[in-house]
């Protein structure tokens, strides 16, 4: 099975640290408690996730230089399956461009998504997609034309796959994000599915090569 790197994860402790948006909005009740490494480990049993790179919290401003050090000291330590972002400025489009399911009208995001992809310096990010509930298959068919429009203005080179832990579970989960992407991407050839999966995402962050 082609091994994954999730470009997109977050933790947070709320003994450490304040999170004003985990109240703001009723939506977020579920996420207002601490989500450790050893949270995110559970999460990723069974899916080939084998590192992941951090992505800030949004924790209150007067705290934001405490929490990098807070994760400079997560990466040190020796068990911590943590990759730092590589030094180079580039621009990374999260979450497909935040769209969202159901009838709205995705002719404007369409054209926007070919317009960002147009300047070479960009990537996208396959993730924030929220899977329906109910048979895999089908929730995979809801979803897949937001992923294939991505891909295709992208290309297979300048996309990453990102699990968004743990505000996805709100939506499904990781497994089950990633079983949707692994149906929608099935019929592309395997170098387009490791690259999209792991192979960008170790150029990119100038990971090691395992």
């Amino acid at each position: 099975m082609i091994p994954i790197v999730d470009t997109h994860q977050h933790l947070w402790d709320l003994t450490r640290f304040d999170l004003p948006w985990t109240r703001a909005d009723p939506t977020y009740v579920p996420l207002a408690r601490s989500f450790l490494l050893d949270d995110y480990a559970k999460a990723t049993l069974g899916t080939s996730i084998e590192r992941s790179v951090y992505m800030e919290v949004d924790a209150a401003v007067e705290q934001q230089t405490t929490e990098a050090h807070h994760v400079l000291d997560l990466c040190r330590r020796a068990d911590t399956p943590l990759a730092a972002a590589c030094p180079d400025t580039r621009f990374v489009l999260d979450h497909c461009g935040n769209v969202g399911l159901g009838p709205a009208d995705l002719h404007q995001w369409r054209r926007d998504i070919e317009v960002v992809a147009r300047a070479g310096n960009t990537v996208c990010k396959v993730s924030g997609l929220p899977v329906p509930e109910g048979p895999l298959a089908a929730a995979a068919a809801e979803v897949a034309p937001i992923v294939d429009h991505v891909l295709e203005a992208f290309g297979p080179r300048r996309v990453l796959f990102a699990g968004n832990w743990p505000v996805c579970t709100l939506h499904g989960g990781l497994a089950r994000w990633i079983e949707a992407l692994r149906l929608i991407v099935a019929r592309r050839p395997e170098e387009e599915q490791r690259l999209l999966f792991h192979d960008n995402a170790v150029a990119f962050y100038a990971l090691p090569r395992g």
